[in-house]
């Protein structure tokens, strides 16, 4: 992969802000709901958990939300200094990280007033604490929504790209954030979904996602598939018209009537209390998206007086889905802690299953 095109991904972006954010800027551009905001800050608070975190949303401000007149008195003169407001934290006599959210979207006055933050590390002379961290988030310029940097803005400051997810990357972060299964049995065949416009010539050969040539009221990224997720959890509650309306409005009518094909699937597939009971002859849908839906809603649902029968289950399962099965539990960030965790690695079957599996975990390290 020729990364210098195609872009990094979200922990990649982290860590290079991480490694050069306390002396130089790096803004990073990426499609619309893909993460960059939230998953670039989770990743840097958790590394720099002593740095107190501000974000920005920079199209909101003006200049009076940076620096405020103070009036002066010296030697019977009166004048005014502006001076930064508090919400930077130049006040603060530690380190913090600046996220300038939509730097791209903010005012040309405003892209101004930020560029001491960016590169020299001040405002109005104000130092920011030596140990603290300055970056950008905002939108690719050819989703037309706005997002503009000036060629000296740019100069200033590293640019980096930020890759679309994939379908499998998404289901790895969905697993441990709630995702409801059957939004991930259903993504794991549809990567289109996370497909990006730059790579689709004529926008009608990719209906779900968002086409700067092509007006659509409602499409797929990874945050309105969050949002579809809602819904689908509260299926039990609305009936079908209203499921797939709300579902139209989220992700747009191609990806809604496809995922509510797959919800109404789900309902010939085996309920975990038949697995369960009967392991060796619990139903195994055919389709590996179907295996996905089962297997994600055991993840949620299991408890340690049935990790046995799972894992007799599982071994019925197509490989693929055992290896997406690995990522989603091995991968946790809270792996040492998660008591779903503790009930796998401590069953001897699961420990049997790794062993002759090993190839599943050194493939997913490269």
């Amino acid at each position: 992969m020729n990364t210098a095109i195609e872009g990094v991904s979200i922990a990649q972006a982290a860590a290079a802000i991480a490694a050069g954010g306390k002396h130089k800027a790096v803004i990073v551009t990426g499609a619309m709901g893909e993460g960059k905001t939230q998953g670039i800050a989770a990743i840097l608070k958790k590394q720099f958990p002593k740095h107190v975190f501000i974000q920005l949303d920079t199209p909101s401000l003006d200049l009076g939300d940076l620096m405020i007149p103070k009036f002066m008195d010296m030697n019977d003169k009166d004048y005014v200094r502006f001076v930064p407001n508090e919400m930077l934290g130049l006040h603060l006599d530690q380190p913090v990280i600046i996220n300038l959210d939509e730097i791209g979207k903010a005012n040309a006055s405003i892209k101004n007033a930020l560029r001491p933050i960016l590169v020299q590390r001040m405002l109005n002379g104000v130092a920011l604490h030596p140990d603290s961290i300055v970056y950008g988030t905002t939108n690719l310029d050819g989703e037309g929504l706005g997002d503009m940097l000036m060629p000296h803005q740019r100069n200033s400051v590293a640019v980096l790209k930020l890759r679309k997810s994939t379908n499998l990357e998404w289901i790895q972060w969905g697993a441990v954030n709630d995702i409801d299964p059957l939004v991930l049995g259903w993504v794991k065949e549809e990567p289109a979904l996370f497909q990006s416009f730059e790579e689709v010539n004529v926008p009608s050969d990719n209906p779900y996602i968002y086409h700067p040539r092509e007006h659509r009221e409602q499409f797929v990224t990874g945050r309105s598939l969050a949002s579809a997720s809602y819904w689908v959890s509260k299926r039990d509650e609305l009936d079908s018209d209203t499921l797939t309306g709300l579902l139209v409005g989220t992700i747009g009518a191609p990806a809604a009537f496809n995922l509510m094909t797959f919800i109404k699937m789900a309902s010939s597939f085996p309920s975990l209390e038949s697995i369960k009971q009967d392991p060796f002859n619990a139903a195994v849908p055919s389709k590996i998206n179907g295996q996905c839906y089962v297997m994600f809603r055991a993840l949620a649902a299991i408890e340690a007086d049935w990790v046995d029968a799972w894992m007799d289950y599982s071994a019925r399962l197509n490989p693929e889905v055992q290896a997406v099965f690995a990522s989603a539990l091995i991968n946790r960030s809270d792996k040492d802690t998660h008591p779903k965790q503790k009930l796998f690695t401590r069953n001897k079957k699961f420990s049997d299953w790794t062993i002759d599996n090993v190839y599943i975990f050194q493939a997913d390290k490269r």
